[in-house]
């Protein structure tokens, strides 16, 4: 069950597009096998890199730094080279994240493709779907329960990240 719910929050960020598994099938045919292959030589270079991407995933905000930039960035590069500009940072990040949670032992779920990247990024839309530093415990586990996640659920993610 978590491991469903896991996915409806990864996948979430693509709301108003036809997202499906095969979006890339005839238009960047290597996407997975590039991405994978990128992902895992990051993963035994940088054993954390699972953990990073998976903050990043999670918030989704493209302050990108440290590895988890490196290992969204080596895959962009890769895929322009195969596939000029046809593949979205924002499928990107979906698939690395999948592929590097379940690489470290995490569950594996479907991914859906198709997302497009987004030019704005505002404040206003953060502010009341993550908690903040001074959000208390109460206040945390409501937040998640709002959005239809259990207690044990948010643990796994806070923790995850």
């Amino acid at each position: 069950m978590m491991g469903s719910r896991l996915a409806l929050l990864l996948f979430a960020v693509g709301v108003n597009a036809k997202l499906t598994p095969d979006y890339y099938k005839d238009t960047c045919p290597d996407f997975q096998k590039i991405i994978c292959e990128t992902i895992t030589n990051k993963q035994i270079s940088t054993p954390t890199i699972a953990a990073g991407t998976l903050h990043l995933f999670m918030h989704d905000c493209f302050s990108l730094a440290g590895d988890a930039f490196d290992v969204i960035t080596r895959n962009r590069v890769a895929l322009e080279l195969a596939c000029p500009k046809t593949v979205s940072c924002a499928d990107i990040l979906e698939q690395a994240t999948r592929d590097l949670v379940t690489m470290v032992g995490g569950p594996f779920y479907m991914v859906r493709l198709g997302r497009k990247d987004g030019f704005v990024s505002q404040a206003s839309r953060v502010t009341g779907n993550f908690p903040t530093r001074n959000t208390t415990l109460d206040q945390t586990v409501e937040l998640f329960q709002r959005k239809g996640f259990a207690p044990q659920e948010l643990v796994t993610m806070m923790g995850a990240h």
